[in-house]
Order: C-alpha cells, then sequence, then structure tokens
C-alpha cells in the first residue's frame, strides 16, 4: 500500500503546473475581453464565467494538494500494523472540521485513492474549460478584427 501512495502523492503534485497555466490563461483571456469588449453585457458575463472558472481551477488544486499531503504523510507513517489506526484518527480529524460528512468514514484505501484520481480528473477537465474559453476570447478577437 505504501507505494501506492508514494506513485498518487507524486502524481497529484503535478496539479501545481496545471494551476499556474489556468492561471496564465485565465488572465490573457480576462486581459483580452477588458481591453477589447468593456462596454458590453456579454463581456461582463464572460468575465464571471473566467473568473469563476478559475475560481474554480483554485479549490480543486487545493483539495488535490491536500490529498497529495496526506499521502505523502500515510506513506512515511504507514506499515500494516498501524495503517487502521491513522486512518481512524484522518476520518475523526475532518469529521471534527467539518471536512468530510460521516457516511465516507471507514472506506477502504482503495476507494479514496480512486477518489483522489476523480479529483485530479476534474481538475484537467476545468483546465481545459480554461483553454477552451481562451481559444474562444481569442477567436472573437480575430473575429472582431476582420
Amino acid at each position: 500500500m505504501t507505494i501506492k501512495f508514494i506513485v498518487l502523492a507524486k502524481l497529484l503534485r503535478l496539479n501545481q503546473s496545471l494551476l499556474l497555466a489556468g492561471y496564465c490563461f485565465l488572465f490573457f483571456s480576462l486581459f483580452i475581453v477588458i481591453e477589447q469588449y468593456t462596454r458590453s453585457f456579454s463581456s461582463f458575463i464572460f468575465c464571471i464565467l473566467l473568473t469563476f472558472c478559475g475560481l474554480t481551477h483554485h479549490y480543486i488544486s487545493i483539495r488535490v494538494n491536500f490529498d497529495a499531503k496526506l499521502l505523502d504523510y500515510f506513506a512515511q507513517k504507514s506499515n500494516s500494523k498501524n495503517i487502521e489506526n491513522l486512518t481512524a484518527q484522518l476520518d475523526d480529524s475532518l469529521m471534527a472540521f467539518k471536512l468530510m460528512p460521516t457516511t465516507k468514514t471507514n472506506r477502504n484505501w482503495d476507494i479514496r485513492l480512486s477518489n483522489c484520481i476523480k479529483l485530479l480528473k476534474i481538475q484537467f477537465l476545468i483546465f481545459a474549460m480554461q483553454v477552451s474559453l481562451f481559444l474562444i476570447t481569442l477567436f472573437l478577437l480575430f473575429l472582431d478584427g476582420s
């Protein structure tokens, strides 16, 4: 189980590059929209959409990074004897801070790890949305310039 923790933690740490690239696409898109289309209502809505997408990406990135740090901790501290004890302590801590509902306690680690991967896939999807919005912004810019 320890090697699964290590591999997935390393994979989840790659989210920082995605977040940085997402910020670049967000700021370039916002700059173009604000610079070119400041007077229309649709540009205001588009800016809100871009900002919401960027904030969602940031939130998901925080969650992925948190999972990566937890997996690093479990990789360092775990062995077959104390993994159940550490997992119970983790569940208790997350419930105490209201970061996890009680229905999600006592899950096995395969389910937890697959949920980490799902979260990373969601981050990839949001990044793809940011790239798409940037491409739409460029398309509108060139369409307007023609």
